[in-house]
């Protein structure tokens, strides 16, 4: 019995952290995909071109996709931080009742 609580408890996390974890590369995933090539193509080309404002101005886009996919991270961890310690207190709780 108790191996087989493991397992589930095992199987559980392993399924919180996969989500976590998916999330995040299929939103980077995405991002890359809707912008950052585009905007690192536009930004070589201004460098070519040595028009600086634009480097610059595509350079911030760059720097708030990253941004935005640092804070993916960060609401994910919390996320997955949140379903574990709920996993964890109803696995304690029903070996608590078990134990009775």
């Amino acid at each position: 019995m108790a191996d087989t609580h493991k397992r589930r408890l095992k199987e559980e996390l392993s399924s919180i952290l996969n989500d976590a974890f998916q999330e995040i590369v299929d939103g980077g995933k995405e991002d890359i995909r809707a912008y950052a090539n585009d905007i690192a193509i536009t930004l070589s080309y201004a460098l070519m071109k040595g028009d600086s404002r634009l480097a610059d101005e595509l350079r911030f886009q760059l720097e708030a996709i990253a941004e935005v996919n640092r804070l993916r991270v960060v609401n994910e961890s919390w996320t997955a931080v949140e379903k574990v310690v709920d996993l964890v207190m109803r696995s304690a709780a029903a070996a608590m009742v078990a134990a009775v």
